[in-house]
């Protein structure tokens, strides 16, 4: 079970892992070797996995949308064929199942709108009648 101290300190990780461990210290008001012995624990308990890069992904492209899919009438093999095509897919940058009022959340990069719109369409044309709806958030 995590307590205060771990919880701030996976706070002050999850803004910059790459702080030092002096400065994680003092920002959450611990020695160094009590974030060092933390960390070390943390890391051994399976809590932190690995410490990864935050990139911000519109260096990469124009903008970054977000679109939401529920789906109907479908079984288990058509799932896992509409989020084969959406791995595949070359605009599709992450892909999450979801239950409750939607199925699907996937975040797309694009160029301009106009990509974005022909993106989204493509992806509605092959969902076809396993659609119920969708939203797009940009």
């Amino acid at each position: 079970m995590l307590d205060k101290i771990d919880k701030k300190l996976l706070c002050r990780l999850h803004q910059n892992a790459r702080s030092p461990i002096s400065r994680i210290g003092r920002s959450t008001g611990l020695t160094r070797e009590i974030v060092s012995y933390r960390m070390k624990k943390l890391e051994e308990e399976g809590v932190i996995k690995a410490y990864i890069a935050k990139i911000n992904q519109s260096f990469f492209c124009e903008g970054v949308g977000t679109v939401l899919f529920k789906l109907t009438k479908f079984d288990e093999q058509r799932l896992k064929d509409i989020l084969e095509f959406l791995r595949r897919h070359k605009a599709v940058n992450w892909i999450a199942e979801l239950s409750g009022t939607a199925d699907i959340v996937i975040t797309l990069l694009y160029r301009n709108s106009e990509d974005l719109a022909d993106t989204i369409s493509e992806i509605i044309h092959f969902i076809g009648n396993n659609l119920k709806e969708h939203h797009s958030y940009n």
